[in-house]
């Protein structure tokens, strides 16, 4: 049972109250209500008055926590003639409207007072909950609100693409047929990498805007927004970076979009490319190289060689011009070390399994205890190419072995070779939106008010 915070006058008439917490708060009652404690006024003349805000009933369910739960909602309407300072503009008063205020999930209480009540401390409140919709008829703007969840007292508003109404966070006109109706994501954990490689580092986006090539990440603003878009590739298990000179990332209350062009500019990828082991000659193999483990290696003995190729092949749909120059836009490298006793000297090259030619041109490196990454880099040579044309194709390079050879003069002077992989930059893109539309985003990201809580954007 409440026990109210103000006794009744003689004439029992109850005023209800609502605070409407938008940056400069709202204040409405259903009858003119002065309180001494700063001045707070409580407008009488605004809220629609077949709407007494006494309808409060458990008419909508939503799942928690993996059961379904009735929650109170409540609804109520706001004149459009009225003289409020946050509300006398109506239409253009909240978003879309531009510069209008961020009505979506802000918080909203129900009170209920007495007539005679003079201080904050004589409302008694009953609800409080946050906004899920609203909408404009000719003379009212309507508005629904859903309890504050007790249980889990976020603030996560969950919102589906849609071109119905324009509500300032899910609406999107240009987005393809195909994502209408799917939920735009909520970011939650805590996870921060700056990592290439794991899929399992990396959330899911909604393609929204077939003209500005726009992703939306989250439904809600994020700690740190989005400077890189990627596209997972699954015949080589990893992910293409997306960007150009025109991308850029929209962070607001109302959500999280990045967008890869504004006036059509060339969208570039930059792709890393994991190397497995197809043949080998080596003395010692202690257990297997991946990348980016620094754990496990192979070690090469002073006549060892070691090739190694892309472990799949990417098609030319996905990328279409490979840069042709500088000749560091295409490289493979190497992460190598000593076996501890000293210096090595290790030699790269290439081979062409195609045409069956090794490259003339070959690289010498000196490794030491540390384990340091070393890179060739092939991106304007023609040696060991299919053809002589710049620039290459990702099929070739994908064709190719990449050799590392101890060529140490002692014999137990070992190398040893913890992964390789080549990285591919500044490819020009086509078809970015029919070949890339399942993308995610990266960065380290947090939900405002929600501590702890990271996720990967870069």
């Amino acid at each position: 049972m409440i026990t109210l915070n103000q006794t009744s006058g003689d004439n029992n008439e109850t005023i209800w109250v609502l605070k409407i917490n938008t940056a400069t708060p709202i204040y409405l009652s259903t009858r003119d209500l002065s309180l001494n404690e700063g001045g707070i006024v409580y407008d009488g003349q605004v809220l629609n008055y077949g709407n007494y805000l006494t309808d409060l009933s458990f008419d909508s369910s939503i799942k928690e926590s993996g059961g379904t739960g009735a929650v109170t909602s409540f609804g109520f309407s706001i004149s459009r003639h009225v003289s409020n300072a946050g509300l006398s503009s109506f239409f253009d008063e909240f978003y879309p409207a531009t510069s209008g205020v961020y009505l979506s999930a802000v918080m909203v209480q129900i009170g209920i007072c007495w007539v005679g009540a003079s201080a904050d401390t004589d409302i008694t409140w009953l609800f409080a909950g946050r906004v899920i919709s609203y909408d404009y008829e000719q003379r009212r703007l309507n508005v629904t609100v859903f309890q504050e969840s007790e249980i889990t007292n976020k603030e996560i508003p969950y919102y589906s693409v849609q071109k119905e109404f324009n509500n300032g966070v899910s609406y999107f006109e240009n987005a393809p047929e195909e994502s209408y109706g799917k939920t735009i994501p909520i970011v939650y954990g805590n996870l921060s990498t700056t990592d290439n490689w794991g899929a399992s580092l990396c959330v899911p986006c909604v393609y929204v805007d077939n003209t500005t090539l726009a992703l939306i990440a989250a439904s809600h603003y994020v700690n740190v927004a989005p400077s890189v878009a990627l596209s997972y590739i699954n015949e080589i298990k990893s992910y293409l970076e997306m960007t150009s000179s025109q991308d850029s990332a929209s962070n607001t209350y109302a959500g999280c979009v990045f967008s890869l062009q504004t006036t059509g500019d060339q969208v570039y990828g930059k792709l890393f490319i994991k190397l497995g082991i197809p043949n080998s000659f080596v003395s010692t193999a202690k257990n297997v190289i991946d990348a980016p483990d620094t754990t496990n290696y192979l070690e090469l003995d002073d006549t060892d060689r070691l090739d190694l190729s892309p472990i799949g092949i990417v098609r030319n749909s996905k990328i279409s011009a490979l840069s042709s120059t500088p000749a560091s836009d295409i490289g493979f490298h190497f992460v190598a070390s000593s076996d501890g006793a000293g210096n090595r000297d290790i030699k790269f090259t290439r081979y062409n399994l195609a045409i069956n030619e090794e490259s003339t041109v070959n690289q010498i490196f000196t490794v030491g205890t540390a384990i340091v990454d070393n890179v060739q880099y092939f991106g304007t040579s023609t040696d060991a190419k299919n053809d002589a044309n710049i620039p290459w194709t990702i099929e070739e390079v994908c064709s190719q072995r990449y050799r590392v050879q101890n060529i140490d003069p002692n014999a137990g002077d070992l190398v040893r070779i913890y992964y390789g992989y080549i990285v591919l930059d500044n490819i020009k893109l086509q078809n970015v939106v029919s070949e890339y539309k399942v993308a995610t985003v990266r960065s380290n990201v947090k939900i405002v008010g929600d501590e702890g809580t990271d996720y990967v954007i870069r």
